[in-house]
């Protein structure tokens, strides 16, 4: 064999070097789907998982509720804090629920007309709707954001502290948390 290869010439001696060549890349492609622990026609997807969206809280965090401006239905309070800053009681609370942005939207607007709220300012952006409303005395800021499958609520409400204050807030600057001092 060696002696009709030597007579075939150098195009009969680099067709053995290719054959050679592509017998070893073969053999190199098995032995890396073998110790990758991959298999032809079985590729393990090596990408980078998209982080669970986060679950709706089942239970509220201690608190009250916004006269004038109710909740939306099927949410569930997160953060809710209140204290006295020079002669104004300060409300924030924080909601979540699982609903589209624009049915949150549409109730609060729906709320600002149906309970006599003015509408001083709204905003958009980013999937985030910002209203500033107000009600006599009453000042309100709304933040309604998606958060993925969920859509968060931040009421802030600021009034006159006086007569129609809290019960048992006995003077500025105190942090209540529904309604008890702290």
């Amino acid at each position: 064999m060696n002696t009709d290869l030597a007579q075939a010439g150098p195009s009969a001696a680099h067709a053995r070097v290719a054959i050679v060549a592509l017998g070893l890349a073969v053999v190199a492609v098995a032995l890396t789907w073998l110790l990758c622990g991959s298999r032809p026609g079985r590729l393990v997807d090596r990408s980078p998982r998209p982080a669970a969206a986060p679950a709706a809280p089942t239970a509220d965090v201690p608190g009250a509720e916004f006269p004038g401006l109710p909740r939306y239905p099927g949410s569930v309070r997160i953060a809710y804090s209140q204290r006295v800053e020079g002669g104004l009681v300060v409300t924030e609370a924080n909601y979540a629920a699982q609903a589209e942005l624009d049915a949150v939207r549409e109730l609060y607007r729906q709320v600002f007309q149906s309970e006599g709220w003015s509408v001083v300012d709204v905003r958009f952006s980013q999937d985030r709707w910002t209203f500033f409303v107000v009600q006599g005395a009453r000042e309100a800021l709304i933040e309604i954001e998606s958060r993925g499958a969920l859509v968060e609520v931040a009421l802030g409400l600021s009034e006159p502290w006086g007569d129609g204050g809290p019960v048992g807030v006995g003077g500025d600057d105190q942090v209540l948390v529904g309604g008890s001092k702290r």
